[in-house]
């Protein structure tokens, strides 16, 4: 798989439990908010990847209402602040080579990796 993970990955329905695309730097793009759709998934793997930007409240909620127990996104491209919901995440993975962990995050203890990228380009975190 290559490219953008389509939006409609959202209509895939309530049956969709883990989706993996880690390991590809063929990913690219935005997570799409209409993952939050996929009420049913419990595992998202995408560390290893070319993911860029911020993750969608949508699917944050997805940690919240309980069914979204691993969320695996080290080594991508992803920034801001981890979504304080997505704190109740039992595996939770990821690191601040794109400035993901934010820097107020309360998640902070579930961080991998810690990276000076972080500290060296906080507007990211805002």
């Amino acid at each position: 798989m290559s490219g953008v993970l389509p939006s409609e990955l959202g209509l895939v329905g309530q049956n969709l439990e883990w989706l993996y695309v880690n390991h590809n730097s063929n990913i690219i793009g935005m997570i799409p908010s209409e993952l939050g759709n996929l009420k049913g998934l419990t595992h998202f793997y995408g560390h290893d990847t070319q993911l860029i930007g911020a993750i969608p409240q949508e699917v944050a909620a997805l940690a919240q209402e309980g069914s979204l127990t691993d969320f695996h996104v080290e080594r991508t491209l992803l920034y801001g602040t981890i979504p304080v919901n997505m704190c109740v995440i039992a595996d939770l993975t990821f690191d601040c080579y794109g400035a993901l962990c934010g820097c107020e995050c309360a998640c902070v203890p579930h961080q991998v990796t810690q990276s000076v990228n972080c500290l060296e380009t906080p507007e990211l975190c805002r």
